[in-house]
């Protein structure tokens, strides 16, 4: 045995002995290594971000978002129901509703809504029907208000109902590969007055208004899952 590792419950190393250094003290299911010359100020490289074990925190916020790199790895293993990797809350719409759910499953709020209505049908699969099932992401950035500060959002109302403000529902890889398999795409969230969609999401403009708000004062993505009864 050359060298010997002990370590507390945050990774941080402690009475160690050794003879040769070892750039990997630590190794979990990914690795974690103590770099030539961060080793001085306890901070460990993550692949991704750095980690100080003396504070038990990241040096950094989470990169999945910016990268959309495999969500499976950071959705606590469980792929069905997608929860939001940051550990805070996703949005479910289920034909009805928008609900609001917390990291741990639990309902927050919930939102009357409705999809593809204007058609009359429940087939997901013919231009007009409501939003497919899968996947998407909201990113704060694409919320788009009415305001007269842009002249261009106070047109987009003449001839189709958006409401009061409307976001891009982004499906993930999975769901794209769907949506090319039935001819769909340009999928929105959006509010408006009267009853209605060709395969959007719409929300009364007063219910939308207040969960936009949420979503901005969140300022990250969040994952808005489409899963029917």
């Amino acid at each position: 045995m050359v060298n010997v590792y002990y370590y507390d419950v945050f990774g941080r190393c402690w009475n160690n002995t050794w003879d040769k250094a070892n750039g990997y003290q630590f190794v979990g299911c990914y690795g974690v290594s103590v770099e030539i010359g961060l080793a001085g100020v306890g901070l460990m490289y993550m692949r991704n971000r750095y980690y100080d074990a003396s504070t038990g925190r990241f040096l950094s916020r989470d990169v999945f978002f910016d990268v959309l790199s495999n969500i499976y790895v950071y959705c606590r293993n469980n792929p069905v129901i997608f929860l939001d990797p940051l550990g805070l809350f996703y949005l479910k719409f289920d034909g009805k509703q928008v609900k609001l759910y917390s990291d741990n499953n639990g309902l927050l709020m919930s939102w009357p809504a409705e999809s593809g209505e204007l058609l009359r049908t429940l087939d997901y699969t013919v231009e007009g029907g409501p939003i497919v099932p899968g996947v998407y992401v909201i990113y704060p950035a694409e919320i788009s208000w009415v305001t007269w500060r842009r002249p261009k959002t106070l047109f987009r109302n003449l001839f189709l109902d958006w409401g009061i403000v409307r976001v891009v529902l982004r499906p993930d890889e999975e769901t794209e590969k769907v949506l090319k398999i039935y001819k769909r795409k340009n999928f929105f969230l959006h509010g408006g007055v009267r009853p209605g969609t060709l395969g959007c999401v719409q929300m009364r403009n007063e219910d939308i208004e207040q969960l936009m708000k949420i979503l901005e004062f969140k300022r990250e993505p969040t994952l808005f899952i489409v899963e029917y009864k």
